[in-house]
């Protein structure tokens, strides 16, 4: 879209902009206020185009017209709403993403600022088409017979990023989040095994999560002691009605059985036990993401 010459457009332009249509403004209002309107509307641009995850307008205020209860035009400041998403974030995570980038996507609105892979474009294909319609049934709550989704495909296809907007509403909503990197946090834990209290607070963080997102399930599966960590947390959240479980893999629910039966030193039994627990919240269904990888893709 062509950037808009504010202080060059016309009036009825201006006036269209979401900014102002609602306020019917007269052509004597709009003399007297153009100057404000073309700050305003510059304000928005630049909180709306920054990089930065949070609003980068002093004390992060908006400037804003409104009609007071005589019906005049009068300028208030109100909260940046990034700002309110920020605090709501910064509250309701109880382990972030690890990417800072990240926190900017929303899959309501399909916004994910400076979309070098392509996200955006891959949200209305076909290939996820399947994926996006299910979170958002599971963010109106019209989906109560899942506790969660696997979502599996091939490296790059942006399963990571859907998953983190879809957090990102769930913790604004005021949901509390962990969105967690099964490899990262397992490197982590193996880590402190011998501190009882570092093991432990990772295990509850995510035990007391409302919503737990393991993503890049099943990678690196080397160890009876990778299962024996998240078996212990998908088993204490089983059958809560108030725990939601979301994973990504690259790997369908059958592969990641077949390939943990591989795994030296882990029983049959056990893992037959762990995958019940993995089936268990998101009702043995898993969606498949297909597509190229965008991590690659030639802009």
């Amino acid at each position: 879209m062509e950037k808009l010459d504010i202080e060059n457009a016309s009036k009825e332009t201006i006036l269209s902009l979401p900014q102002f249509s609602s306020l019917n403004i007269t052509d004597e209002e709009f003399r007297h206020f153009h100057a404000l309107l073309v700050r305003i509307y510059k304000e928005d641009e630049e909180c709306k185009n920054s990089k930065e995850s949070g609003c980068p307008l002093d004390l992060c205020l908006h400037s804003k017209l409104v009609r007071n209860s005589q019906g005049k035009l009068i300028v208030v400041q109100v909260d940046c709403p990034k700002a309110k998403d920020g605090k709501a974030l910064n509250s309701n995570y109880i382990m972030k993403p690890s990417s800072e980038v990240l926190l900017k996507y929303r899959i309501d609105t399909k916004t994910f600022p400076n979309d070098k892979f392509g996200i955006s474009k891959a949200l209305n294909g076909k290939s996820t088409g399947d994926l996006l319609s299910e979170l958002n049934k599971q963010l109106n709550g019209g989906n109560l017979q899942l506790q969660g989704l696997y979502v599996y495909g091939p490296v790059g296809v942006g399963k990571t990023s859907i998953m983190a907007a879809f957090a990102n509403e769930l913790a604004i909503a005021g949901k509390k989040v962990a969105f967690v990197n099964v490899q990262s946090v397992y490197n982590k834990i193996k880590e402190q095994y011998d501190d009882p209290h570092g093991k432990r607070n990772y295990n509850d963080l995510m035990k007391n999560a409302d919503i737990l997102i393991l993503d890049d399930f099943g990678a690196s599966l080397t160890s009876h002691l990778y299962i024996d960590i998240l078996f212990n947390v998908l088993d204490e959240r089983a059958g809560a009605p108030d725990k939601y479980t979301y994973f990504t893999s690259n790997l369908s629910l059958d592969h990641l059985s077949n390939s943990l039966m591989r795994v030296p030193k882990v029983l049959k039994e056990d893992v037959i036990r762990f995958m019940e627990r993995v089936r268990q919240p998101v009702n043995n269904k898993e969606t498949d993401i297909a597509g190229e990888n965008l991590r690659y893709k030639k802009s």
